[in-house]
């Protein structure tokens, strides 16, 4: 029994070790400086990706926000919800101007309800504005640890994640807490959340229930109200089908047929994968982006037109499904 019990042992440390490694990689050979080093290697096939498994083709930008964006949304009438700053701004998908507001804190989450009202997740606040950006309450968590980076909202339930915690807190909508997401539980199968950086991304899926990046162990796992784990997918690894770096997908969104939008850092890349979890095609391969933490925030309209937003071009860059 001690035999098998240090076999576990080690065989947990060689999956770390090689998990390090690959994180390592991923985060190093991306940035600027190695990146020509790097396309002289056999690596280079990583970055340059092959024509044809790229299914999108980039349109033209929406324009330059003041600032870089933290937050990115966009609800069931196709607005553009935009987190720069201590400010959120609302545009159409061509980029005229509907509206600003200031806020208090600095934008890191957005999210819709159906009835208009708007959501929005700064640090340790929620702040809740109805459909003319006029503010109508707010909530706060006293928590030292607490680090709001998103919320979702699927009928009376408002979703919030919080990466200092590591953890999803449910309330209803005007703000009294309901429960938690993400309690280690061995008897439940839920193992946790590992989220090693403030990226922590929600999303409602067809169905009404939850789905939430758990950065750190390279999944998307779909949850109950409950907390109960209906099912997971995604595996680490450097390969364009998988995930890459430390903690990813930095951030993803759920198309209207039900596929899921992925954004990594490292390899700066946005991919596609269908409902059950298998990649499907490429957005925007690592060669168009200028360093490891390109991408901010994603988002897609009801044509599935798939915005993102560049740390580095400061930008909101658009992506387009190539005719077959």
């Amino acid at each position: 029994m001690k035999i098998k019990a240090c076999m576990k042992i080690i065989a947990a440390l060689t999956v770390t070790i090689v998990m390090v490694i690959i994180s390592l990689s991923c985060e190093k050979k991306s940035s600027p400086e190695t990146r020509d080093k790097f396309y002289n290697q056999d690596n280079d096939s990583l970055i340059n990706l092959d024509e044809r498994i790229i299914g999108y083709y980039e349109d033209e930008p929406l324009p330059k926000p003041e600032g870089e964006v933290n937050a990115l949304h966009i609800d069931q009438h196709d607005r553009v919800y935009i987190g720069s700053g201590k400010a959120l701004f609302i545009v159409d998908t061509l980029g005229r101007h509907l509206n600003a507001v200031a806020m208090d804190d600095t934008v890191r989450g957005i999210t819709t309800h159906e009835n208009g009202d708007i959501y929005i997740a700064s640090q340790k606040r929620i702040s809740v504005l109805d459909s003319a950006g006029v503010k109508k309450h707010s909530w706060d968590m006293e928590n030292e640890r607490t680090f709001f980076t998103s919320a979702a909202v699927s009928g009376k339930y408002i979703f919030i994640a919080d990466a200092g915690e590591r953890i999803i807190l449910i309330s209803d909508t005007a703000g009294k807490p309901l429960g938690r997401i993400g309690d280690k539980d061995s008897a439940r199968g839920i193992s946790g959340f590992v989220i090693p950086s403030a990226n922590f991304g929600l999303a409602i899926g067809q169905d009404g229930s939850l789905w939430a990046a758990n950065t750190g162990r390279h999944k998307l796992q779909n949850f109950r109200v409950n907390g109960d784990l209906i099912t997971e997918w995604g595996e680490a690894g450097a390969q364009t089908a998988a995930f890459c770096g430390c903690c990813n997908p930095v951030s993803f969104t759920i198309l209207g047929d039900g596929s899921f939008v992925t954004g990594e850092k490292g390899f700066s890349r946005v991919k596609i994968y269908n409902q059950a979890g298998i990649f499907v095609t490429v957005v925007a391969p690592p060669s168009i982006f200028l360093g490891p933490k390109a991408i901010t925030a994603l988002a897609a309209d009801s044509q599935g037109t798939i915005y993102i937003a560049d740390s580095y071009e400061k930008t909101i860059r658009r992506f387009k499904r190539k005719q077959s």
